[in-house]
């Protein structure tokens, strides 16, 4: 990626969305969750089976501002009603009102946005959900939209400083390398190799990274594989230790 384009890709990815959370991995998964839900790779559904109408009802029975979206809207409650709820009340109420078809997971999503998910609801759980590209739909574009969607995680890692480069191609390996990198980026690094002439000294990861910039990755690899193989485990351990573990508020 050319310095200007990277350059602007910091600009987009340290403003606007990512600017009121606190981390990198908070902010890395706000992206990833509106990648996820926003381009339709998971669905509203999806996310009700990783958090219940009644964890979600204790969850924003805890956030006023939300409490009182939510069932101003999903219980026809006004706003003083609203506000005098408590977590336990919440909950029954909007699991009353999914098994009575007042509410549904679309709607429910209206009302909490990607930003509202990330800052109140469990994050390990909610990395799981996002990144398990396994239960991802296919979304129109085809490979075009999804390769587009998994080159702009890639480059947020590494500018979050999440992984690094070097990591990205340590994690690929020789074998895939030869199969993803354009052959013209492949022929720079023998060349490179063979400048050292009789050393024999092993090409560091370091110098493969370089020589092949992560959009040439982005551009040629399998977009899911690039996902599933290489961005989700170098991040996994991380995500789960970094992210908050977050509880359902108990009732009042």
């Amino acid at each position: 990626m050319g310095l200007r384009r990277r350059e602007r890709s910091r600009r987009r990815f340290a403003s606007g969305w990512s600017s009121a959370l606190e981390t990198a991995e908070l902010r890395f998964l706000l992206l990833l969750l509106e990648h996820v839900l926003g381009r339709g790779l998971r669905s509203a559904a999806d996310l009700l089976h990783f958090f219940p109408p009644g964890v979600i009802g204790r969850v924003v029975g805890g956030v006023p501002r939300l409490r009182v979206a939510v069932l101003a809207v999903v219980a026809g409650l006004t706003e003083e009603k609203a506000a005098s709820m408590g977590p336990e009340e919440t909950a029954r109420l909007l699991e009353t009102a999914f098994a009575e078809g007042d509410a549904t997971p679309d709607l429910l999503l209206q009302l909490l946005t990607p930003a509202d998910c990330v800052r109140h609801l469990d994050g390990p759980n909610l990395w799981r959900f996002a990144s398990d590209h396994g239960a991802w739909r296919r979304i129109g574009g085809g490979d075009l939209a999804l390769r587009r969607i998994v080159a702009s995680l890639l480059v947020a890692a590494v500018d979050e400083h999440l992984i690094r480069h070097e990591d990205v191609v340590e994690r690929i390996g020789a074998t895939r390398l030869a199969l993803w990198v354009p052959p013209d980026q492949i022929a720079h690094l023998l060349q490179a190799a063979l400048a050292r002439g009789d050393t024999c000294r092993r090409v560091a990861a370091a110098e493969v990274a370089s020589a092949v910039s992560l959009a040439a990755l982005a551009r040629a690899a399998p977009p899911r594989a690039l996902f599933g193989r290489v961005i989700v485990p170098l991040l996994d351990l991380r995500m789960i230790g970094s992210l908050p573990r977050r509880s359902p508020h108990p009732g009042r």
